[in-house]
C-alpha cells in the first residue's frame, strides 16, 4: 500500500487565466490540467515547498497570498489507488516575465506550462484536483500586483 502523499499547488490567475499543465490520465485516457506545485518533503511547511517547488520547476520567486484550504482526493493512477491530499495557495510569481508569455517549460519535468482560461473549465474541461475550480470561483480573481516598471 502506497502512503498519502501530501501536495501543495500555486494558484496563479491572470486576466481570468489560470496557470495550468495539461496531462492525461494513464488510466482513463481522459485528459486533466492541474496548477503547479509538487510534494511537500518531512519536516517542510507547504507554504515553503511551494516556493521551493516554483524555484525548481520555473526558476522564479513567488508571493504566497492567500490560503484557499485543503482538498483530499482519492484515484486511481497506472492502475493503483493513489491518495493525496492537496494544500492550496493563491500566489504571485515574482517575475513579470511569465504574466507576458503563453506557454514555458518546467525545468524539472518534461511538461509545459500555460495560461488556460478559467471559461474552459466552467464549460466542462477538467481542472484537478475535483473541488478546486468552485474554490477559486468562490474566492475571486487576485490580479498581480507590478510596480510602474512592469506593467
Amino acid at each position: 500500500m502506497k502512503p498519502m502523499r501530501n501536495i501543495v499547488l500555486g494558484i496563479v490567475e491572470h486576466h481570468g487565466k489560470i496557470l495550468v499543465y495539461q496531462s492525461t490520465s494513464p488510466d482513463t485516457g481522459v485528459s486533466f490540467c492541474r496548477p503547479l506545485g509538487g510534494g511537500i518533503e518531512h519536516g517542510e511547511y507547504a507554504d515553503q515547498a511551494l516556493k521551493r517547488e516554483f524555484l525548481e520547476e520555473l526558476g522564479t520567486e513567488i508571493e504566497v497570498l492567500e490560503n484557499l484550504g485543503v482538498i483530499e482526493e482519492v484515484f486511481l493512477w497506472n492502475g493503483e489507488l493513489a491518495h493525496q491530499v492537496f494544500f492550496l495557495y493563491r500566489i504571485r510569481l515574482l517575475d513579470p516575465q511569465f504574466y507576458s508569455d503563453n506557454h514555458f517549460p518546467v525545468l524539472d519535468d518534461s511538461i509545459t506550462a500555460l495560461w488556460k482560461p478559467l471559461k474552459d473549465f466552467h464549460r466542462g474541461e477538467r481542472l484537478v484536483p475535483t473541488g478546486l475550480l468552485e474554490r477559486i470561483s468562490a474566492c475571486g480573481e487576485a490580479e498581480p500586483v507590478l510596480s510602474p516598471d512592469q506593467s
